[in-house]
């Protein structure tokens, strides 16, 4: 929880993103998931939530059901049913 703080502090003070992204990069290296995704979607900050999503893939961390749902109903929310659509034909893949 105090990461999430961390990160939603210097998003909001408009500090430099570098900070918040060495936080993230911090808590995926100890394997904390972060639900900074959902605070994201709440703002409409669509684009961050994503960025997150994809980082924490990239960094080869498993994405698990939670995250994909998380951006799976972020997106719907926003709007964005084909790309949603999409993560629940990726997921789905997976689990099969």
């Amino acid at each position: 929880m105090t990461y999430i703080i961390y990160i939603k502090y210097w998003d909001v003070t408009l500090l430099p993103p570098s900070k918040a992204r060495y936080v993230l990069a911090i808590m995926i290296k100890q394997g904390v998931e972060p639900s900074l995704m959902d605070g994201y979607f709440l703002v409409k900050e669509v684009h961050k939530a994503k960025h997150v999503f994809n980082t924490i893939a990239r960094r080869g961390v498993a994405l698990d059901v939670h995250s994909y749902n998380i951006m799976i109903n972020g997106l719907c929310k926003n709007k964005m049913v084909d790309e949603a659509i999409n993560l629940f034909k990726e997921i789905w893949f997976l689990i099969l």
